[in-house]
């Protein structure tokens, strides 16, 4: 909660969030200092979005958690992997089987994500791996995130 707000103003955020009412909110700027704009890639145009999950991974076993090939007659522009686990891990993200980042899941963070700003020609193939030493069996997901163009 911003902390310049009044604190009536601030408790209508609280009271409002999560209920259909709707809370008429001034904030006054100060004209001569400008307001941030941030312009971001709304959801609407994640036309893309493929899950994937394997379960009862042996530990020390390299995995395949998914594999996605952009189709013929279009491009990715990839936004973002998300990735998730029950167990420590390194996952690897590969792009026409070259290693292209590597990231680890840990006791105090099970789930990543990670941004991108790429684009892919047809056929190019993406593809997560895994691997944990847990001496237990793990399970883990991930899920690609773009617009098809």
């Amino acid at each position: 909660m911003p902390s310049n707000l009044p604190e009536r103003e601030s408790r209508k955020f609280r009271d409002a969030s999560g209920s259909n009412s709707k809370v008429a909110v001034t904030i006054e700027q100060d004209p001569s200092s400008p307001i941030p704009v941030y312009v971001t890639d709304s959801v609407s145009e994640l036309n893309l979005i493929e899950f994937d999950e394997i379960t009862s991974v042996p530990n020390s076993t390299l995995s395949d958690v998914q594999i996605y090939t952009v189709p013929m007659g279009k491009k990715l522009k990839l936004k973002t992997i998300s990735l998730s686990g029950d167990n420590i891990a390194e996952f690897s993200i590969m792009v026409d089987n070259v290693l292209k980042e590597k990231i680890r899941t840990w006791w105090t963070d099970f789930n990543k994500e990670l941004k991108f700003d790429s684009t892919f020609e047809e056929n190019t193939e993406i593809k997560i791996r895994v691997i944990h030493s847990s001496l237990s069996l793990g399970s883990f997901n991930s899920t690609i995130k773009g617009e098809l163009i």
